[in-house]
Order: C-alpha cells, then sequence, then structure tokens
C-alpha cells in the first residue's frame, strides 16, 4: 500500500516544478494533445544542466535537476531531459522521495505533466513505483498511464495492465491486477 494521500501533494509539487520552473509563460493560444503537439514547426530556447531547489524557510522542500530543457514558446510547452525530482518530506533531508524519468513533457493550456520512459519513484519509506508513462493532469487532480504498473513494498509486488488515482478522493485504481505478496 503507498501511501498516496501523504505524498500526492509533494509528487505533483515536485513533477510540476521540474518542469513549470522552466517556462512560466501564460498564454491564451490553443494547443492540440500534449502527445500531439508538434515542435518542428518551432526551435526551442536550450537550458542545460538546469537546477532549481525549493525552501519553505531555511529548510529545502524540493530540489529538481535535468541534463537539459527544451522550452517551446508558441506551443506553451516544456520537455525536460532526464529529470530528477528529490521531494523532501516532513523537512526532514533523510525522509527524501525521489522521481525519475527519461523525459518529462508540460503542457501549460492543458495543465498535464507527462512522465516517460523508464519511470521511477522511490519513496522515502523504501516503496517504488515504477511504470513507462505517468501523466499527471492538474486540472481534473488525476494520475494516470495506460501502460503496465508495478508496485513494490518490500516482498510484495503488484502488477497491474494500468492505473487511475483520483486525487482528491485517494481513490487509486489498477486495471486487471496481479500480486505476489510473501506470507
Amino acid at each position: 500500500y503507498i501511501d498516496w494521500v501523504a505524498r500526492q501533494k509533494w509528487i505533483i509539487l515536485g513533477i510540476g516544478l521540474v518542469v513549470a520552473a522552466f517556462f512560466l509563460l501564460d498564454s491564451n493560444d490553443s494547443t492540440s494533445d500534449i502527445k500531439k503537439v508538434a515542435t518542428n514547426k518551432e526551435k526551442p530556447m536550450l537550458v542545460m544542466n538546469p537546477d532549481m531547489t525549493e525552501y519553505e524557510g531555511e529548510e529545502i522542500n524540493l530540489k529538481i535537476t535535468a541534463d537539459k530543457a527544451e522550452i517551446f514558446e508558441k506551443s506553451k510547452r516544456t520537455v525536460v531531459f532526464n529529470p530528477v525530482a528529490k521531494l523532501f518530506s516532513n523537512k526532514n533531508t533523510d525522509n527524501v522521495t525521489t522521481i525519475r524519468a527519461n523525459k518529462g513533457d508540460y503542457s501549460i493550456k492543458q495543465d498535464k505533466i507527462r512522465l516517460y520512459g523508464k519511470v521511477r519513484v522511490n519513496f522515502h519509506d523504501g516503496q517504488k513505483l515504477l511504470t513507462e508513462e505517468l501523466v499527471i493532469n492538474n486540472k481534473s487532480q488525476t494520475v494516470y498511464n495506460s501502460v503496465s504498473v508495478k508496485v513494490i513494498s518490500g516482498d510484495d509486488i503488484i502488477d497491474a495492465q494500468s492505473m487511475h488515482y483520483q486525487i482528491q478522493s485517494s481513490i487509486l485504481k489498477l486495471k486487471q491486477p496481479k500480486a505476489e505478496l510473501s506470507i
């Protein structure tokens, strides 16, 4: 069981800040679905080795790094490569949840963050979430995917075809879950 309720705001904040920190423009332009935005029509602004730290008072809340970020001004989209977000819970730098992916894609108009390619969430308590794609929709307050997902807690493993998590109700739905439990 992953305590999604306690981590939901940190996960969304962390991933959102990974990409939103690099692109803070607002627009009334319409954009197509995040997967269908044509980036070959414009050249991106390139930021190498972006590094951001967020503080609450003197305590570190969040540290985000990436290899590079491509900012597409006209399509209001940012793509980051090899993002790593470290979320510090309870103002304790020993309690770190780390989120990694090959790429992150943020659409300002749709307010969606899509992580893809070896998405790994390592919670500070040792639990893990592994998948190839994870979408965070801030408008609908959902975290979901349509590809296989694996949840690991100690020796217990749950595999499913996909997942859908409703943040406000804290309901996690797994499609066709299969579990390996140690007794």
